[in-house]
Parts: structure tokens; C-alpha cells; sequence
């Protein structure tokens, strides 16, 4: 009976069995060209802060002000688990390895639902008789969007940079 073409899944799973460390992929991750070089704290700390744009920070900064004023455990439990995610990337990043933007994702998907969320507790704490919420939600809302128009721009322009920049790597290599 003629053999019949490798499956890529058993080649994936002979890799796995016969490589030469369990840790390959953060073997792998040592000594690469995204690491950061120079202070990892400030440059972990700089790569999330990247990620969104300054409304969404101060947005994030009013729900813990929101949160600390009314003791709102959720919303500090989000920070705190946010906080301890960044200090593990700060951790992996003081190893050694990349800590690449990807891996930032979750604390900054928790500033944006924060940032949300004070939005709506400020809506709430408006004074009724002064500022109608009918009006005031929208006008905050595309306030909002508008200011993150400019960072989302130059975000795109970035990613549609490395996207056509890493298009031929593999072949390169």
C-alpha cells in the first residue's frame, strides 16, 4: 500500500514531541527584533498607553475615580487584574522575551469598557434640570469618537505598514 502525504497535523504534533525544549516558543521569543530595548517597564507601560488614544486613558482615569468615589469593586477589580496583566507582560519583557503589542490587547479591550462606563456614570450623575441626557449622551459620544479619529488614522496607517512589510518575510527567510 503506498504511503500516503504527511499530515500537517502529525507534523505539527512530531514537532511538539521531539523539540528540543518545552519551551521552544519562548526560546524562540529570546533575542528577537521586537524586544524591547532600554527600560522594559517604561517601554511595556509605553506599548499599552499606544494602543489607545488619550481619550480613552482619561476616560479610563474618570472610571476609577468613578469606581474609588462609589466603591464600585467591579470596576476595581477590572483595573487591578488589568494592572497585574501589564506586570506580567513587564515581567516576561525583564526575561528577555518580546512583549510584543498583541499580547497588550486585554488590559487595553478593559480601558475602552471602562472608558464606556464612565461615559454612561457621567451621564448619570448630570444634572437633570441643566443638562437634558437626550442631548448630552450623543454630544459625548461623537465628542469622544472625534477625538480618537486622529489616533485611529495613524494607528491604520501603521498596521497597513507592517501588514505590507511582513507580506514577503516568510519568503525572505
Amino acid at each position: 500500500m503506498p504511503r500516503a502525504a504527511a499530515d500537517p497535523r502529525l507534523l505539527v504534533l512530531r514537532s511538539r514531541i521531539t523539540s528540543k525544549s518545552w519551551f521552544i516558543s519562548g526560546d524562540l521569543a529570546l533575542g528577537s527584533k521586537r524586544a524591547i530595548h532600554g527600560s522594559k517597564i517604561i517601554g511595556v507601560w509605553d506599548r499599552l498607553r499606544n494602543q489607545e488614544g488619550w481619550p480613552l486613558e482619561l476616560g479610563t482615569l474618570a472610571a476609577l475615580g468613578f469606581a474609588l468615589y462609589k466603591r464600585d469593586l467591579r470596576v476595581l477589580l477590572l483595573v487591578g487584574l488589568a494592572i497585574l496583566w501589564a506586570i506580567v507582560e513587564i515581567a516576561f519583557a525583564l526575561h528577555g522575551w518580546s512583549a510584543v503589542e498583541r499580547y497588550l490587547i486585554e488590559p487595553g479591550a478593559v480601558m475602552v469598557v471602562l472608558s464606556g462606563a464612565a461615559l454612561g456614570q457621567a451621564l448619570a450623575l448630570a444634572p437633570r434640570r441643566i443638562l437634558d441626557p437626550r442631548w448630552l449622551a450623543p454630544i459625548l459620544g461623537i465628542a469622544m469618537i472625534a477625538a480618537l479619529i486622529p489616533y485611529a488614522h495613524t494607528h491604520g496607517q501603521t498596521v497597513n505598514a507592517q501588514v505590507t512589510q511582513q507580506k514577503g518575510y516568510h519568503r525572505s527567510l
